[in-house]
């Protein structure tokens, strides 16, 4: 991951928290399925950070970036996302339909519930 790459996802960051811009959301969210593995995990990041759990909602919700949105989602999700994690459980894809299983795992683990309300 070069330093360009860094600079550009914080100024991302800094952009989608500061001013709302979806343009800087969209960016996070492209560098989640970036070539580069450190590129992916510096988005995660930022994103977990900057509390962007409706984010990743939003993109697993247009179908981008699949699988680790799943993934990222079950690290940041409520009670109330595990239905749309469930959702994924069938998908032809096995890679997002084992995605989707492990963020409930994650979940589980934390111990977020579907009957608990988690504000």
């Amino acid at each position: 991951m070069s330093l360009r790459d860094v600079a550009r996802l914080a100024l991302a960051t800094a952009a989608w928290r500061g001013l709302g811009s979806d343009r800087a959301g969209r960016m996070l969210i492209e560098g989640l399925g970036a070539e580069d593995e450190g590129t992916q995990v510096a988005a995660g990041m930022l994103i977990e950070r900057a509390g962007g759990r409706d984010l990743v909602r939003q993109a697993i919700q247009r179908g981008e970036q699949l699988p680790i949105a799943l993934t990222l989602l079950g690290d940041l999700g409520r009670a109330e996302d595990r239905p749309l994690l469930r959702s994924f459980l069938d998908h032809a894809e096995p890679e997002v339909a084992r995605a989707a299983e492990s963020a409930l795992a994650l979940m589980a683990a934390r111990g977020i519930r579907d009957d608990e309300a988690d504000g």
